[in-house]
């Protein structure tokens, strides 16, 4: 799959420095509709179909299954939202072969057919947070940041899920990404360092050498073996990666997740209780201080 097809679209993610127009009275339907199209080319190919055989001018009122029925829904729509359904990239449905059709994210199918245009439950929006609604760009940048870190991922179709989960078309919805793990470690990394510096004058023998020194994971992948912790799973990507500072409290009555298998274990009582195959038992990470345990 080569993604170097796709348009460049960082001049329309929403980002602090980049935020929703503010001086629009109405949809920012030039930017919504960049996003939507690179999500349904995103999913393209990754259906193993060249962008050439996307008819990028099959929109809401030229693509539709009723084109007459999708004109007469014109009227009623706002202008900017008319010209936002104008500019997406909608291809007729397959009809013939349903299961050709690709949906638009693993979160919505895809724009309904005119049919179904005005036919949705209206959400009861009275007594909702300010900041419950957000504007369509903000929630297509969401997505496709959630690709961008690998959290969601397009395949085809026929290709199984890497969790043996269910996918939607080519959407995987993974419960977590190789990006979310380093940045899990990197974090974890600059609180160890954080928590080193305080420490290191208290204690009695000072800390020596900085925790980048150490290579000693948070927990062996041996002593995860005996402890039944999934492979693969997000606690063994982090525990085997993240480095074993030199203190004890991770926080005040909070330790370190033990290092022998015996007590790793011990700290996980309900690894044993009976749970569905996509169901992954909890992991302890930072078991509770139960006053044995020497300061710092």
């Amino acid at each position: 799959m080569d993604f170097s097809q796709l348009p460049d679209i960082i001049s329309v993610l929403v980002r602090p420095n980049n935020p929703p127009r503010d001086d629009l009275e109405e949809m920012d339907y030039t930017r919504c509709a960049a996003l939507h199209n690179y999500l349904f080319q995103y999913a393209w190919l990754a259906e193993g179909r060249p962008l050439e055989t996307l008819d990028a001018n099959s929109s809401f009122f030229t693509g539709s299954g009723d084109v007459d029925e999708a004109g007469a829904c014109r009227p009623r729509l706002h202008p900017s939202l008319a010209a936002f359904l104008d500019t997406t990239i909608m291809p007729p449905f397959p009809f013939d072969n349903p299961h050709e059709y690709i949906p638009f994210s693993v979160f919505t199918w895809g724009i309904d057919e005119p049919s179904r245009l005005f036919e949705e439950d209206t959400a009861d929006l009275q007594n909702q947070p300010v900041d419950s609604l957000n504007p369509l760009e903000r929630l297509l940048t969401n997505w496709v940041d959630l690709i961008h870190i690998g959290k969601v991922v397009a395949s085809p179709h026929e290709e199984p899920a890497l969790f043996g989960c269910e996918k939607v078309g080519p959407w995987e919805w993974r419960p977590y990404s190789d990006a979310q793990v380093t940045t899990c470690v990197t974090e974890w990394d600059r609180l160890c360092q954080a928590i080193t510096a305080r420490i290191s004058p208290l204690s009695n023998p000072p800390l020596t050498g900085t925790d980048t020194d150490n290579l000693e994971p948070l927990v062996a992948s041996s002593v995860l073996d005996a402890a039944w912790v999934p492979d693969p799973s997000f606690a063994r990507s982090f525990l085997t990666q993240a480095r074993r500072p030199q203190f004890r409290y991770i926080a005040p009555g909070l330790l370190l997740p033990p290092v022998d298998a015996a007590g790793f274990v011990a700290a996980r009582p309900f690894s044993v209780l009976p749970r569905s195959e996509y169901t992954a038992p909890p992991v302890c990470l930072f078991p509770a201080d139960t006053g044995d345990q020497p300061p710092i």
